[in-house]
């Protein structure tokens, strides 16, 4: 239920600085990231 979780409040929004460079080989040219979220567990 991590993920359930993560939706009902147990997430918190992280920079799309951070994150664009992580994800820029799997992202197709033109493509961009708008938002990201990282799932706090207890």
């Amino acid at each position: 239920m991590g993920i359930l979780s993560g939706l009902r409040g147990n997430a918190s929004e992280i920079s799309l600085e951070k994150i664009q460079e992580q994800f820029a080989p799997i992202l197709i040219e033109g493509e961009e990231l708008e938002k990201a979220f990282k799932i706090i567990q207890k």
